[in-house]
């Protein structure tokens, strides 16, 4: 059985943006690592990978030859890492795809992102 679960391009938008400040790939680890949406490295996952630039103390992030496969892997993480694990909604994605340190932080950035996407709809 196939289960389709779609990737909301505004969702991943606003993820990029809040991220990386005012401009998309704008911030020091979405350049060197080619990727909107900070994709942690895992053991059995992403290669090559990149340290976070900088604060170390965070980690190593996935690392992508261009944007556009960088793009790639970010619907292929949002789908695999929550849609099949039924997290469809920002309210569920976001407080999993930030890093542990950050999760006081998941309300403010659930608004955030609600807000970028509402704004990218009214376009």
């Amino acid at each position: 059985k196939c289960i389709r679960f779609e990737v909301d391009p505004a969702f991943l938008l606003a993820v990029a943006r809040h991220e990386a400040g005012e401009y998309l790939l704008g911030s020091p680890l979405q350049q060197l690592s080619n990727c909107p949406i900070n994709i942690k490295a895992t053991a059995d996952g992403f290669a090559p990978w990149v340290n976070h630039p900088t604060n170390p103390m965070k980690g190593a992030y996935a690392a992508f030859q261009s944007p556009q496969l960088g793009w790639d892997a970010s619907v292929l993480q949002v789908k695999n890492a929550h849609g099949w694990l039924g997290r469809t909604t920002v309210r569920q994605i976001i407080p999993h795809h930030i890093a542990a340190v950050d999760v006081s932080l998941a309300e403010t950035y659930v608004a955030k992102v609600l807000e970028r996407m509402s704004d990218m709809r009214k376009l």
